[in-house]
């Protein structure tokens, strides 16, 4: 939450970028719902990142959530969930932070041992990628 709040205050992390009102209660400008989807994109790419070198998950888990990033900026720009102040898009910034904090996310988790082993979440992530790989592409 804390780097989504900067971002959004601040304009320099992500780009300049407001979240709309469809996620409901927010803090800061930053719905409640958005820090919980990192915490669960954290949780379900690590669940597939089975590599032993601690550095090399960190650093895959980090490739795989600016992926999923990039799937679905176009899903939350077209249904309104937020919106990118300047040109309607996100820019490279955006991709490139969310792929330096993912992976330092990847690493805290790891390191506080946080991982466990979830069919679920593996499940949830094909699903959310398919989801919005049809809607992008199809929708």
């Amino acid at each position: 939450m804390l780097i989504e709040i900067i971002g959004i205050k601040t304009g320099v992390v992500f780009g300049q970028y407001h979240y709309t009102n469809t996620f409901g209660p927010s803090a800061f400008g930053v719905p409640v719902a958005i820090g919980l989807n990192w915490f669960l994109l954290t949780l379900c790419v690590m669940n597939i990142m089975r590599l032993k070198n601690i550095f090399i998950r960190a650093l895959f888990g980090g490739i795989g959530m600016t992926v999923i990033d990039f799937i679905l900026e176009p899903f939350a720009i077209k249904h309104g969930f937020w919106v990118w102040d300047l040109s309607g898009c996100p820019p490279l910034q955006n991709y490139l932070v969310w792929f330096i904090f993912s992976t330092l996310l990847c690493f805290i988790f790891l390191f506080l041992k946080l991982e466990t082993e979830n069919k679920v979440a593996r499940f949830y992530l094909l699903v959310l990628i398919l989801f919005l790989l049809v809607d992008n592409f199809i929708g």
